[in-house]
């Protein structure tokens, strides 16, 4: 499921021959690149922010149909059907296609965007088969207002519950939540008096409580991306995101050990991309696989780029202790201009790109290019760039 170290790119103007195809080139950070054929997928202005499979050979992905700042008063959409039916999915009628404005109190939303979905394959106790859970944010009257969170729960056609998400506090501006599993979900909130400073919290669904976290006393922090470990009666669960330990210091990415009983943190470890902490870096998304997580990322130096690493664990559920990093970094060879990586399922990766007057999705597949440390590339659940009430916000 998201988005504060760069700006979406939702109006640049690359080559109109980009439309329908191109490439993205994954580079190791020593500098070897491969090329990537990438394929373009959903309506125009459809921006993939989140994927998760569910039953079958079906997948569920989740975005928005408009500006992330949500100022335009557009749905968040839902994608449900085979991976590869993406491709053809390209105009707004396509059946598999679904679009949700949450009403509360009998008000329809002004406008909403999903950035995490969770499936009946991964919480069968909590989710019904073919219904869904979809987090993400909403603004309420207009685009003045500060965005809130939503929970949708059920069927694609919109009949289900909502639940309208924010931190509790009298000077609370954003409440943005970004990824669920479990009974969890997590994000990050502003507070008015400080507007650029994300703060990290999880809410427990079933007793509908928030936690609001202290990530070893970071100045500021963001958790985009959440895990449930051992199945889903597990409490263990892994965070990720970013941090910055002062109002002056470089972003830093971040995975951690969460338990959903005691609510504590640990295992708390940072990372900068290729090791370097004067690069700004920052967690998208995460999913356990061969004994490790995938993890999606964003740094910057000089320019943005959308990152992959995997992260080797050891330790028993619950007391894990989290390695070195091995990175591989996006970047995009069609234009120069960024072009993020929003979310992966497997070994394809998708995300957007600029045309003339907003933006297209892509998949593209990414080649394991070292079976025993790299790994294909697994399910994200965070979307990696963004923009957040009509400011250009820095990511933390």
């Amino acid at each position: 499921m998201d988005r504060q170290l760069v700006v979406r790119p939702a109006h640049r103007t690359p080559l109109a021959a980009v439309v329908a195809a191109g490439v993205v080139v994954l580079a190791s950070a020593a500098g070897r690149a491969e090329s990537l054929p990438i394929t373009t997928i959903l309506p125009f202005d459809y921006g993939v922010t989140g994927i998760r499979a569910d039953d079958g050979n079906e997948v569920v992905v989740t975005g928005g149909t408009g500006l992330p700042n949500l100022s335009q008063g557009l749905p968040a959409f839902v994608y449900r059907g085979p991976l590869d039916g993406m491709a053809s999915a390209t105009t707004t009628g396509d059946p598999r296609l679904h679009l949700f404005m949450p009403v509360f109190g009998g008000t329809t939303a002004y406008g909403a965007q999903f950035y995490g979905p969770n499936t009946h394959r991964f919480n069968p106790s909590s989710i019904a088969a073919g219904s869904i859970r979809a987090v993400g944010a909403y603004l309420e009257n207009g685009p003045a207002d500060f965005q809130k969170g939503m929970i949708y729960d059920g069927p694609l056609d919109g009949s289900g519950t909502w639940t309208s998400l924010r931190v509790p506090g009298p000077d609370i501006g954003v409440t943005i939540p970004h990824s669920t599993m479990g009974n969890l979900v997590v994000g990050n909130y502003d507070r008015i008096t400080a507007l650029s400073v994300g703060q990290p919290f999880v809410y427990d669904i079933i007793d509908r409580s928030y936690t609001l976290l202290d990530l070893g006393g970071a100045y500021a922090a963001t958790v985009y991306g959440v895990w449930q470990n051992g199945g889903e009666s597990s409490t263990s669960y892994t965070l990720i995101g970013g941090l910055s330990q002062t109002s002056t210091s470089k972003g830093q990415a971040f995975v951690a050990s969460y338990d959903s009983v005691t609510r504590a943190v640990s295992g708390l470890t940072t990372y900068s991309y290729d090791d370097n902490v004067t690069i700004d870096t920052h967690f998208e998304g995460i999913s356990a696989f061969n004994g490790g997580f995938s993890i999606a990322a964003n740094y910057v130096a000089g320019s943005t780029s959308g990152a992959y690493a995997f992260i080797p664990y050891s330790g028993a559920v619950g007391s894990y202790t989290y390695g070195a990093a091995t990175w591989k970094s996006v970047t995009n060879g069609i234009n120069g201009t960024p072009t993020t990586g929003d979310t992966v399922i497997d070994d394809k990766v998708m995300g957007i790109y600029a045309v003339t007057g907003g933006i297209r999705s892509y998949v593209t597949g990414v080649p394991e290019l070292d079976p025993g440390s790299f790994g294909a590339v697994a399910l994200m659940v965070a979307g990696s760039l963004a923009c957040r009430e009509g400011r250009l916000r820095r990511r933390v």
